[in-house]
């Protein structure tokens, strides 16, 4: 519930600042000793570089990752590592007739499609498998 303030006088200023003039026995914020003494000691702490917390949490996170998104995740970096492949081959000299083994490679990599839990994670699979599906159908059209 929020309380209105009650002020017993004007506010006026005087030289930049503003004084306000409170009831007899109005009570004042204050913080606890220790929690005070706590913010005080965190607040002097060593700065901690965003990488190390960055690597901190991921590794953290870790754990926590069910074996279905570990497997969506392993899965989709292969199909990226094939995608990259197959646009590496297609760009060399003479590369589209070396390309034939990395398409069967990745229809290869369609099958059992796993899914993850992760919504997001899920997502990003299924947008990586329409890549490959394009890149089959645009590469064995030819």
């Amino acid at each position: 519930m929020i309380r209105p303030v009650d002020f017993s006088g004007p506010i006026t200023p005087s030289a930049g600042r503003s004084t306000v003039r409170r009831k007899e026995g109005a009570q004042t914020f204050a913080l606890p000793e220790e929690t005070a003494e706590a913010s005080g000691a965190a607040g002097a702490g060593e700065v901690v570089p965003l990488e190390a917390m960055l690597a901190l949490q991921e590794a953290a996170g870790e754990p926590r990752t069910s074996s279905r998104d570990r497997e969506a995740k392993e899965r989709g970096r292969h199909m990226l590592a094939l995608l990259r492949r197959l646009q590496a081959a297609l760009l060399a000299p003479g590369g589209q007739a070396g390309s034939e083994g990395l398409l069967e490679k990745l229809a290869a990599s369609l099958d059992g499609l796993p899914e993850a839990e992760d919504p997001s994670l899920q997502a990003a699979l299924e947008a990586i498998a329409l890549r490959v599906r394009i890149e089959l159908a645009r590469w064995r059209g030819r």
